[in-house]
């Protein structure tokens, strides 16, 4: 594969900016491979050069707004419930700025300020 340099310095300065970040943040192509991952998906055994559409169960990726957020040019967001992980997620997909086809992709835990009704019969908050 044929280096790129914008993609090269657009991956540093994405593994710069989310460092830190708490929860799993992902730079990833349209055909779903990851270039990056910040350290909080590495510790959830996502890493690099794997395919986002093969981690975890198959039916958490139908809501996937990435195709959407890549043909309008413009950040999707989608918050609910999650039964893969037992949680409120708010989540994101944005395209990246000088790169076609790439995309940021990350979702924040948001149950402890979800209201406790929303939840489903027997799941704990």
């Amino acid at each position: 594969m044929e280096k790129n340099p914008q993609l090269d310095e657009h991956t540093r300065h994405f593994l710069l900016q989310w460092e830190y970040f708490p929860y799993p943040a992902l730079m990833i192509r349209r055909d779903r491979t990851i270039l990056a991952a910040n350290p909080a998906a590495e510790r959830a055994g996502i890493n690099a050069s794997i395919r986002c559409c093969d981690v975890g169960i198959k039916e958490s990726h139908s809501s996937c707004l990435a195709d959407c957020a890549l043909s309008e040019n413009a950040a999707k967001r989608l918050v609910g419930y999650s039964k893969e992980f037992g949680a409120f997620l708010d989540s994101y997909w944005m395209p990246v700025v000088g790169l076609e086809d790439v995309f940021i992709h990350f979702s924040i835990d948001i149950s402890n300020v979800a209201d406790p009704a929303l939840f489903p019969a027997g799941e704990d908050q």
